[in-house]
């Protein structure tokens, strides 16, 4: 069965896919610098001082995501992937009883359900999902009660995996019906908090809409911004729910940190070619050719519980900034931070929910690893 697609480009959106003014001036208040900022209260601390900042943004045009892919799929010390997906495989139909799919009654079958995933990436662990959430749902005349939004940056990008979701696990989802929204989180939200969503298959507006936001997403907000996030999902209380992905923090000292620093710079390179494609797109944005001006640096920052990323700057250089209409002077040796993934001890995720105005419905954690599927619901 063939699953005819519609993505929707919604307004306000920030575009990855060309020279989108407004991922350019993202850039370009970046680079301009802030405060010198220390990641840190020890004297290691000092060498990763920065005052400039690139957007991780630059990550999600389409070649990007697919570079993502790669780190994913074919690097086994990936772990957030792996773990994520076993947990999928492992415990999907707990996760959809979880949710409140195999407890639906007729009524709420025929009306239908709607899936939000926020940054849908390639879907090869949504499909697990997905189909854990169509199986546990009884039988209906309703031949799609399922239907899932996929929401992306790129619109390429979108018809590329939903397009491979179709082909490759169409006869398995066939009662997911598939809509695009090409969109960021903000535009994104905002149609659902409105109510709009359901209209865009056709459905009524009253009915569930749960929300997946799924890998190591929330890991790239600030932990005070990671709440507000969580916070700002409109989620119905008694009606929808959240599942959410987090890494953990792993185990102190050397073991640990090899983990993840491992993790993000494997020994096949992949995770550096996905960081320094992103210098690819700074400069395009700034209207100048690809160069090798800049190397990738991380670490695992233990006391605050994060892996941290940079560029490094390894020729001294000045950039004009077209719309602002400056340049900067970049020094040899200069940091720029780009973006950082923050890891949640078990007791710190649940104060995050109960800050965000969410209470766990129920968890499941990887059997080698700190990383935990959450499903989650508006406190009462």
């Amino acid at each position: 069965m063939t699953n005819t697609v519609t993505i929707h480009t919604l307004p306000g959106s920030t575009d990855t896919d060309g020279a989108g003014e407004s991922l350019r001036d993202i850039i370009e208040a970046g680079l301009v610098g802030g405060p010198r900022t220390v990641p840190g209260e020890r004297d290691e601390d000092e060498a990763w001082a920065y005052t400039r900042t690139v957007s991780p943004l630059i990550h999600y045009d389409a070649d990007g995501l697919k570079l993502f892919d790669q780190i994913t799929v074919d690097n086994p010390s990936y772990y957030p992937f792996h773990d994520e997906l076993g947990i999928f495989k492992a415990h999907g139909a707990e996760i959809a009883a979880a949710v409140g799919f195999s407890s639906a009654s007729p009524d709420a079958v025929a009306r239908g359900f709607d899936v939000v995933e926020l940054g849908a990436g390639a879907l090869r662990k949504t499909a697990y999902l997905l189909q854990a959430f169509a199986d546990a749902l009884p039988p209906s005349p309703n031949p799609t009660p399922l239907s899932y939004y996929a929401l992306d940056l790129s619109k390429p990008e979108l018809e590329r995996v939903l397009g491979d979701l179709d082909a490759g696990y169409g006869a398995a989802l066939a009662r997911v019906s598939r809509v695009g929204l090409h969109a960021d989180y903000d535009a994104g939200l905002k149609l659902a908090a409105e109510g709009k969503l359901a209209a865009l298959s056709g459905g009524d507006a009253a009915r569930p809409h749960h929300f997946a936001f799924i890998g190591t997403s929330l890991g790239n907000f600030s932990r005070e911004d990671a709440g507000k996030f969580l916070a700002s999902i409109p989620l119905r209380a008694g009606v929808d729910k959240l599942v959410l992905g987090l890494d953990g923090r792993p185990e102190p000292g050397e073991a640990g940190r090899r983990k993840v620093e491992t993790a993000y710079n494997d020994p096949a390179g992949k995770g550096r070619a996905f960081e320094e494609h992103g210098w690819v797109v700074v400069r395009r944005e700034l209207g100048l050719a690809p160069d090798t001006s800049i190397e990738w640096a991380n670490r695992y920052n233990e006391p605050l519980g994060r892996h941290e990323c940079y560029y490094r700057v390894k020729e001294e250089q000045t950039l004009h900034l077209p719309n602002r209409g400056v340049d900067v002077h970049l020094a040899k040796g200069e940091l720029l931070h780009v973006e950082w993934s923050i890891k949640w001890a078990h007791d710190e995720a649940v104060e995050l929910f109960t800050r965000a105005g969410l209470r766990v419905v129920q968890s499941w954690k990887a059997p080698t690893s700190e990383y935990r599927v959450w499903v989650l619901e508006k406190a009462e």
